[in-house]
């Protein structure tokens, strides 16, 4: 069932996908802000879902930034979101990386927000800003031939990082034994050229220059649509509610912007899903999926998260 718009669901579709859900994941940008201004009716959708006692998640993977740097953002906007609500990869990378109790350190290529996360849990790494030094970079690749090692790597971490360059995939590459990767294969640009669409690249850039200098693929990818994700925030529940079993994925929601993520992790695992066009998708992109594009199909679609507002269950 359709309205004018075509591809926007009925608001009987709608209210009748949220009828029975108990767990409400969110992406972050395109979804519940933008930048840093957020879409209007988030705050309105994420205060009654709170009220009525549902369980919300903010679940996002970009890892730049530490759960503690996504309260402190949702507290200036407003937001009535505390930490055990935040998935991002950052939390899960190091969540993950901490029960395999691997011998010697990582090495991390990433930002301050992921270090802050790794040391919480008290991962032992190496890497970071110390190869940052561009001075070194305009000259030949022979210099790279004796560039300093350390034999106590037993695992590479690699995210979003700004300044990447040729020794820290050097030094990836050479260390590669095991890997927690996280892939977002271009970000949304805050600047849009009216000419040339502006594409930054995201960690999936990275990963596929270091799957190829390797020859290998990564042993886990932490962000959406892969399963530490979801293991996470199950983890997150269950440490908030011992005594409770987590609800079944049937009485999930995921909600985003961006099918080949955010949709495609809940068809995935279970959940259904529900796009809106406060970000990256556009109409014409839910209207060209075919049948063969299954997993990217959401279950409902709509302009944005104030929409869903009328429509949750009250009991």
């Amino acid at each position: 069932k359709m309205t004018t718009k075509s591809y926007l669901s009925s608001a009987a579709d709608v209210a009748r996908l949220m009828s029975t859900k108990r767990v409400f994941l969110f992406d972050c940008d395109g979804v519940i802000w933008n930048e840093n201004t957020l879409v209007p009716g988030a705050k309105d959708l994420l205060t009654r879902l709170k009220q009525l006692g549902r369980q919300v998640f903010l679940v996002t993977n970009n890892s730049s930034k530490s759960r503690a740097q996504y309260v402190a953002k949702c507290r200036k906007l407003e937001l009535p979101i505390e930490e055990a609500d935040i998935v991002c990869t950052a939390a899960v990378a190091a969540g993950y990386i901490s029960k395999l109790k691997l011998p010697g350190v990582t090495y991390v290529i990433g930002s301050q927000g992921l270090q802050d996360e790794l040391e919480l849990h008290g991962i032992k790494c190496c890497g970071f800003r110390e190869d940052d030094d561009t001075a070194v970079h305009d000259q030949g690749v022979e210099q790279f031939g004796d560039a300093p090692l350390r034999n106590d790597v037993s695992c590479v971490l690699l995210a979003l990082d700004t300044r990447f360059n040729y020794l820290k995939l050097l030094k990836a590459c050479s260390y590669v034994s095991a890997g927690a990767l996280n892939e977002d294969a271009f970000l949304p640009s805050g600047q849009p050229s009216p000419t040339v669409p502006v594409r930054l690249p995201g960690t999936g850039a990275m990963l596929s220059a270091l799957c190829v200098a390797t020859q290998q693929q990564p042993a886990a990818v932490m962000g959406k649509p892969h399963r530490p994700m979801l293991d996470y925030a199950v983890q997150l529940m269950t440490e908030a509610r011992p005594d409770q079993q987590p609800p079944p994925l049937s009485q999930w929601l995921m909600v985003g912007d961006r099918l080949d993520t955010d949709i495609a992790f809940g068809r995935r695992h279970g959940m259904d899903t529900v796009c809106v066009m406060t970000g990256c998708t556009k109409p014409a992109d839910l209207l060209d999926l075919s049948e063969a594009n299954s997993e990217l199909k959401p279950n409902c679609a709509a302009e944005s998260v104030a929409d869903l507002l009328p429509h949750l269950a009250e009991n």
